[in-house]
């Protein structure tokens, strides 16, 4: 299996987890069938797209850095999010609260299965990326390896 198949997989798994843990929060099957559909045209893009959004935080959550997880103000100093304009600024704001309130009610087993997914996304995300910055994480890693 490649390592873009094994994101893939995993990133399904990861959504359906998430969308088991919180069945009123509809927007993430939303999320997963867009995500599917994305992935039938183009199944690199949703690879690039995480990659993008979730790399650059990889030291944090490596880590399992809960503080930094839970912290707003880091969502509004991405670049991603400084470009967006006022109503997806706000979507996201929202849907990033949504996440913190429920994370403070999650017990530390699924703490724990959440950082694990998470954590392996990042690591098959940065194996199957062709991107030369991602492979920052697979060095950190390696040098690293209590993070696993």
């Amino acid at each position: 299996m490649s390592h873009l198949t094994g994101f893939n997989n995993l990133f399904d798994k990861y959504l359906s987890k998430l969308i088991e843990w919180n069945p009123e929060l509809t927007d993430l099957q939303t999320l997963k069938t867009g995500a599917e559909l994305v992935r039938k045209y183009n199944p690199r893009s949703i690879l690039i797209q995480f990659m993008q959004l979730v790399g650059p935080y990889y030291v944090h959550i490596l880590q399992e850095n809960e503080e930094f997880l839970t912290d707003l103000n880091n969502l509004k100093k991405h670049s991603a999010f400084q470009e967006s304009n006022e109503t997806d600024q706000s979507f996201a704001l929202d849907r990033m609260m949504v996440f913190t309130t429920k994370w403070v009610t999650y017990n530390e087993d699924r703490k724990s299965r959440f950082w694990k997914l998470t954590k392996a996304l990042l690591k098959i995300g940065a194996l199957a990326s062709n991107d030369p910055n991602d492979k920052q994480i697979i060095e950190y890693i390696k040098a690293n390896p209590n993070v696993f």
